[in-house]
């Protein structure tokens, strides 16, 4: 009888934990994408992927927070 060995088994959880990950950046990132979009971006899905890039998404969160939305202004 032969049994798995140590690299078998952490090969096995590797691929389920990228499978798990790829799942989890897709769904931040089309959560991303909806807040932006009903913010009223034009750009919402790029804006929803760049929020999944270190350091670039500290600046857009910020410009997104303290910026004006383009939903809330008023028709000229």
């Amino acid at each position: 009888m032969q049994g798995y060995s140590a690299i078998e088994a952490f090969g096995t959880m590797g691929i389920f934990i990228f499978v798990i990950g790829i799942c989890v950046a897709v769904f931040w990132g089309v959560m991303w994408w909806v807040i932006f979009q009903k913010a009223g971006y034009t750009a919402s899905l790029l804006l929803g992927i760049l929020m999944m890039i270190p350091i670039i998404n500290v600046v857009l969160f910020l410009v997104f927070a303290l910026g004006e939305w383009p939903v809330l202004q008023k028709p000229k």
